[in-house]
């Protein structure tokens, strides 16, 4: 099962693929299509150099929400209300990573991510139901045009990853404002080791 992951291209809803789509609708960069396992993949000499990349910005991404969650639960105060939205904000920042910035990008990981949402901010909740809503309009609505590499399609892929990538920088970091008093901007120092 490792070895098919491995080999495996990227998905067309797949981040990597939606750049590389974005390229080629204007005619900047070749792609087509290969039949992977289970999902078609963006076929492209492009798309083997990102996917070199891609595991290190995974790594580089998730290492920073693990960091940024780290430091902000640490100078909460011991009798802090907030400790639980410190961990739950980062785990579903790491939860779009995983999926923004893997090799398939679809329904089944925006649905792990949905547990979570009640239980943020309204500004978390109201990007985390766009994600959701456009990646339901990709797939299935869109996905035939999409396979034919249409302008609107291919744009909805994109917007959808960028609100992604966005909504998983603001959650990894929103917790970190545990490090500022109230009139935000002066760091308080914990006091308790």
């Amino acid at each position: 099962m490792l070895a098919i992951h491995w080999h495996q291209g990227s998905e067309i809803e797949s981040s990597p693929a939606g750049w590389i789509a974005a390229l080629h609708v204007p005619g900047l960069a070749p792609a087509g299509l290969a039949s992977g396992p289970g999902a078609w993949e963006i076929a492209s000499p492009i798309a083997d150099q990102s996917l070199r990349v891609l595991p290190m910005f995974t790594a580089l991404a998730l290492g920073g929400i693990i960091l940024a969650a780290w430091a902000a639960f640490r100078c909460m105060p011991p009798t802090s209300e907030r400790p639980l939205t410190c961990l739950i904000a980062p785990l579903g920042a790491a939860l779009i990573v995983f999926a923004a910035a893997g090799k398939v990008f679809s329904l089944q990981y925006v649905i792990w991510w949905l547990p979570l949402m009640p239980l943020l901010p309204t500004r978390f909740f109201a990007l985390g139901l766009i994600l959701n809503e456009l990646t339901v309009l990709i797939f299935p609505f869109s996905f035939d045009a999409l396979l034919e590499f249409r302008p609107l399609p291919v744009l909805l892929v994109n917007l959808r990853n960028l609100i992604a990538l966005g909504l998983a920088a603001q959650l990894a970091f929103w917790p970190l404002r545990a490090f500022y008093t109230n009139d935000g901007r002066s760091l308080s120092r914990p006091s308790w080791p």
